[in-house]
């Protein structure tokens, strides 16, 4: 029997779609991706970077000289050596070697002294005049989009998928400074610093001085910190409590004024508002790198207050988020992709009582398969943003997609910048190594608040980090000289127009062969949340085009639901094609019988809650 052709808009978790459908029998997958790389705000940079430069160069006589010439000059890289420079960022660039003599030079072994000749003194100093000496260089992996991920508890599949691709996790404590308008300081949760003597090693925030070169306890911010920390925790409690109700749409600004309102004392009310101006605000607002406080009052509280409530323990990558991304295109080797493809339409057309589509790129010309003539789609996942999703539907949409068309073309967008840098400003770096580090800035009469991140105990001492700023309109930008990359992403006004076209979008999913990924078709702004839909949109287009009778049995036996059930582990962890990657997630095994009546069902439930429930659930 023919394939059924499936078709994928978007590379970031529409990837995970394409990962777990191409290992089916009887399916076609092809991922489209405008740009370069998969992903999405999964964006990993790697900087090579010097660890200390000496105050002196040395001269060529006295390197000449030196024993240990892999540790001064040279950098053994690659089983090589090789020559750099090193600017006053302590960044590194590898220099393509020229001159014979300093080549002759780099191949001498270490355990031996190289003699310049006298007459060659003057151009072998001519080729070493910009050249910086060095201990070494270590590479060093920024997150330059999404950065952490949650916890087994918090992030159950995307733990177990990188569990089952082998790629590193490593469990932190999220700490965070927050830096007042009146120069004072809070830091939250009290965090202890590794990279301190153990004879040393203190907490610092709650129950600890600021200031170090004090003998006493200033009362005053100790208070301050005391009543931040306990009123984030309420609040945190009540964002908890209403996250599990599926239906609050209640607006940042709505949920916190309830929190304000519910104390019977009015000290307690006074309170909670200083709090709320002075903290939450500002402190969700440089969460979200949105320009002032009062643009993330309308966001909506269930995804504002989402990764507050997730609490302090948290997941990073130390190869890098991109492990996880390459390894599972490595294991795509059914799936046909094309990178730096922009998708400008979907042409719906009528085949008998179906619908396929013929798919128009924004340089004109169609989508071809082997044949040369368009290729045309059975099933089509956009995994892409509102208002691309919006622009690539067809152009004669009716009725509810028509309306679900409409409505995502009105989710607006903000622009995001990043800076990755080495500028050690105080407004970056932070005095208790915080991973987290909130500046406030005044630009105009308007407070702006922006946040630095960086994971200092990734260094050594004699290391300059590497942080990565978001830069806010108006903001103060790092020094030029000490600017390693500027990023630049876009990301949704998650206000009622957003959650509007959610729900809408959720009761369009797998209507005329279409189907919607991404963070906007999930139930909270999270890279977990998207994975959720990925896997979902998977299953149901598995079980909405799987194969016919005869062959059912068999696939049964294949996901391990025959009447002698297997475990994931039973099947195999194997990478390879024949290890069925639906078993990973055993919530939807069993309930594949039940997949058509979860989706005939899901429009009735979303006039009660407008996200779909989580997969892990």
């Amino acid at each position: 029997m023919p394939h059924t052709q499936v078709l994928v808009i978007g590379g970031g978790t529409g990837l995970t779609s394409a990962w777990l459908l191409e290992n089916q029998e009887g399916f076609e997958v092809t991922l489209i991706e405008k740009s370069d790389r998969l992903g999405g705000h999964i964006d990993t940079k790697e900087y090579r970077c010097v660890t200390r430069m000496l105050n002196q160069q040395p001269t060529p006589r006295e390197i000449a000289k030196t024993q240990s010439l892999r540790e001064i000059l040279f950098i053994r890289h690659n089983g090589s050596y090789e020559i750099g420079f090193c600017d006053v960022a302590g960044n590194y660039q590898q220099t393509q070697i020229t001159d014979p003599l300093l080549q002759l030079f780099l191949n001498k072994q270490a355990d031996g002294e190289f003699l310049i000749p006298d007459s060659e003194l003057d151009r072998f100093n001519q080729q070493l005049r910009e050249v910086k000496s060095c201990q070494r260089v270590t590479p060093h992996i920024v997150e330059a989009g999404a950065e952490f991920m949650g916890t087994e508890e918090s992030y159950p599949l995307f733990n177990k998928i990188c569990h089952h691709l082998e790629v590193l996790l490593k469990k932190f404590t999220l700490n965070m400074q927050f830096d007042n308008k009146d120069g004072t300081e809070i830091v939250l949760p009290p965090p202890l610093f590794p990279r301190l003597s153990k004879e040393d090693a203190r907490s610092r925030g709650l129950f600890a001085p600021h200031d170090s070169t004090k003998d006493k306890i200033n009362t005053i911010e100790l208070f301050n910190e005391f009543t931040t920390l306990v009123n984030t925790k309420l609040l945190t409690r009540a964002a908890k409590k209403a996250l599990e109700v599926d239906h609050v749409a209640m607006t940042l600004k709505e949920f916190v004024d309830q929190f304000i309102a519910s104390p019977d004392f009015k000290s307690l009310r006074k309170n909670r508002e200083k709090f709320a101006e002075a903290f939450l605000y500002p402190l969700l607002a440089a969460s979200w790198g949105v320009y002032s406080t009062d643009q993330i009052k309308p966001f909506i509280a269930h995804y504002t207050m989402n990764y507050l409530s997730l609490g302090e323990y948290w997941h990073y990558a130390p190869q890098g988020l991109n492990v996880y991304i390459n390894k599972m295109r490595e294991q795509c080797s059914k799936t046909e992709f094309k990178l730096n493809t922009e998708v400008e339409k979907l042409e719906p057309i009528s085949i008998g009582s179906g619908v396929k589509y013929k798919v128009r790129l924004k340089n004109g010309l169609y989508l071809t398969g082997e044949d040369s003539n368009p290729k045309l789609f059975d099933v089509v996942i956009m995994a892409t943003p509102a208002n691309v999703t919006s622009a690539i539907m067809p152009d004669h949409a009716v009725g509810d997609l028509k309306k679900l068309k409409d409505l995502l073309a009105k989710v607006d967008y903000y622009h995001t910048k990043i800076v990755v840098h080495r500028d050690a400003a105080p407004k970056y770096s932070s005095s208790y190594q915080c991973i987290v580090h909130t500046h406030t800035q005044t630009h105009v009469d308007i407070d702006t608040v922006a946040n630095t991140t960086c994971k200092y105990f990734e260094y050594d001492k004699d290391e300059r980090p590497i942080y990565r700023s978001w830069v806010l309109p108006g903001q103060d930008a790092p020094d030029e000289k000490y600017v390693l990359e500027e990023l630049h992403y876009e990301h949704p006004i998650i206000d009622k127009n957003y959650l509007e076209a959610q729900t809408a979008l959720h009761k369009q999913q797998g209507r005329e062969g279409l189907y919607y990924g991404g963070i906007l078709a999930g139930f909270n702004d999270s890279h977990e949340s998207a994975l959720s839909v990925a896997i979902r949109t998977a299953f149901e287009i598995y079980n909405e085009y799987k194969p016919q009778e005869k062959h059912v049995a068999a696939a049964r036996d294949w996901l391990g639901i025959s009447p002698v059930k297997k475990t994931p582990e039973a099947i195999g962890r194997s990478a390879s094609l024949s290890f069925n990657r639906f078993s990973l997630f055993p919530y939807y095994l069993h309930h594949l019988d039940e997949m058509d009546a979860q989706s005939s069902q899901l429009g009735a439930h979303e006039e009660e809650r407008p996200s779909m429930a989580p997969l892990s659930s």
